[in-house]
């Protein structure tokens, strides 16, 4: 397997572990309010990189009318585990960092990257893949981990460690954004580190009462340092 790339584990867990069901989910709810904020949500091609499964793809499209989703998903033995999929969703293997040249023909409104970049060595290359396949004025959206509670995580064994390959912070990403021709639209810290943990605790928290708690409480400054993950937008310039 693909260093940093995740194992048929992590597709069992998404549908049984409450902690990891909420991550996504939770992700999932955010790229869908962004896109509901930043364009018409209706007939909308979404590209996703490194879908696994495509469980985050189903979530959203019950949030999002009439799109189409794609999804691209390195792992093959990831994409064997998929459900069936509806007629608007379409999962394929592929290496983004190799992007097939049907996703380069600038087609795509949207492209969502969520929880992937860490697991890149070099994701400036993966963002010069994303601006390939928006169209004009195309939407990024983008989540990943705050380094520090990763880190945190990582040691009291909440999760795994060795998956995530590169840190990345809210003042590299942004250069990186603009290096690869894209310009900032959004950025915000989410998921409450007290939130978060408690489906550890095998108690279900639902995704959009923790978007409201994160909404109530981002602005406070040292609230904020307790948010675990970041949201970038951006639109190709």
């Amino acid at each position: 397997m693909k260093s940093g790339t995740l194992g048929t584990e992590y597709a069992d867990k998404r549908s049984s572990n409450k902690a990891i069901s909420f991550r996504y989910k939770l992700r999932a709810f955010y790229a869908a309010q962004m896109i509901k904020k930043y364009l018409s949500s209706d007939n909308l091609k979404i590209l996703d990189f490194g879908c696994a499964e495509g469980k985050t793809l189903l979530y959203m499209d019950r949030m999002l009318e009439n799109c189409s989703f794609t999804g691209l998903e390195y792992s093959a033995d990831l994409l064997e585990m998929a459900s069936e999929m509806p007629g608007n969703i379409t999962l394929q293997q592929g290496d983004i960092l190799n992007l097939p040249e049907k996703f380069s023909r600038q087609e795509y409104d949207v492209v969502t990257a969520m929880a992937f970049f860490e697991h890149l060595q070099d994701p400036s290359s993966a963002l010069k893949k994303a601006h390939q396949a928006l169209s004009e004025k195309g939407l990024l959206v983008v989540t990943f981990p705050n380094p520090t509670w990763d880190h945190i995580a990582e040691k009291t064994h909440l999760l795994k460690g060795g998956d995530h390959l590169t840190d990345l912070n809210k003042k590299s990403f942004i250069e990186m954004l603009s290096d690869n021709g894209f310009e900032l639209l959004e950025y915000a810290k989410f998921m409450w580190v007290f939130v978060a943990v408690i489906p550890y605790l095998k108690i279900s928290v639902h995704e959009k009462f923790a978007y409201m708690v994160d909404k109530c409480l981002s602005n406070i400054p040292v609230i904020n340092m307790f948010m675990v993950n970041q949201l970038f937008v951006a639109r190709k310039v």
